[in-house]
Formats: structure tokens, C-alpha cells, sequence
């Protein structure tokens, strides 16, 4: 697997770019809900299927934080790198969480020794979730959960402040 990247691309603290290192696991799921109906007194193949909802994709990111030689944030650099894995513990449950509707990511998936994503989705970070245990005591567990989206909110928000105007 290449590189992930999850990128807060608009919103409070942002732009901030988050290299995901030490991968457990990538899911993605989509989703495309269909009623079918089934006919009375009539084969399987005759039941009728209907879509009736819009599709929506989940990607579930799992990895280890382990204190890094290199900073994981593209822009903390310096004396405001983010290293250790307590420093990435903290940046993802407080300066990457999103907090308003403004606030849109950017996910990104690169092959191996490449600039170039061959899968990209925006949308929002729906979960995070951190744990330690003690047999790891200098380590984390980090899982979010990206729900890819259009922030039409963002969009109304952006909207309404330039009609106010």
C-alpha cells in the first residue's frame, strides 16, 4: 500500500495535512440501498428491485501512532512538528476533529513512490477513536471514520454571508 493522506481542507485550523503512517487497516464501503419487492406466488427472478435512495461511501482508516522521526502534519514543521505519539494522539482528537459545518476533508490514497492519488474523496471526519493499552503503553490505536460527502451546508453558510453583505 502507498501512501494515505487525510487533509482538512477548509475550516478552523485549516489547511492541515495528516500522513497516515503504520497502517492496520483500509475498509471502504459503499453503500447502495434498493427495495426489492418480492410478488406473490412468483419465482425469485420475477421480484421487482427499485433504488430509492442516493448512494453513500464510509472509509474506515486503522493505524498505530509510534513516535516518529519525522513530522506527520505537513504544516507543523520545526518547533511545532508533530512527533511523539502522545503529539498525534492530541492533534487528531482536538486540532483535526471537525467542529461546524464548515469545515470539509480531503482523503487521499497514493501508490507506492508516487505524487500522484489514484483515489481521492472529500467529505468529513463522522468518527475518531484513540486507545492505548497497557501492553503498548507507548503506542496508539487510531481509527476514523470519513464520510465522503458534498458539504452543501458549507456551501449555504458561504451563500448566506455573501448575500448579508
Amino acid at each position: 500500500m502507498g501512501n494515505i493522506t487525510i487533509k482538512k481542507s477548509s475550516g478552523k485550523n485549516s489547511p492541515l495535512t495528516y500522513n497516515v503512517r503504520n497502517l492496520q487497516s483500509l475498509d471502504i464501503l459503499l453503500e447502495t440501498p434498493a427495495l426489492v419487492y418480492a410478488i406473490p406466488e412468483t419465482e425469485a427472478a420475477d421480484a421487482i428491485g427499485m433504488k430509492v435512495e442516493g448512494n453513500t461511501m464510509l472509509i474506515t482508516i486503522s493505524w498505530t501512532l509510534v513516535d516518529d522521526d519525522t513530522t506527520l502534519v505537513d504544516q507543523k514543521t520545526g518547533a511545532n512538528s508533530i512527533l511523539t505519539a502522545d503529539e498525534q494522539m492530541e492533534f487528531l482528537m482536538d486540532t483535526f476533529q471537525s467542529s461546524s459545518v464548515e469545515d470539509e476533508y480531503e482523503f487521499k490514497l497514493f501508490p507506492n513512490n508516487s505524487n500522484t492519488a489514484f483515489f481521492t474523496q472529500t467529505g468529513i471526519l463522522t468518527k475518531a477513536n484513540v486507545s492505548k493499552s497497557g501492553s503498548t503503553p507507548v503506542t496508539y490505536n487510531a481509527t476514523v471514520v470519513f464520510a465522503v460527502a458534498s458539504m452543501t451546508a458549507k456551501a449555504d453558510v458561504q451563500e448566506a454571508d455573501q448575500g448579508s453583505g
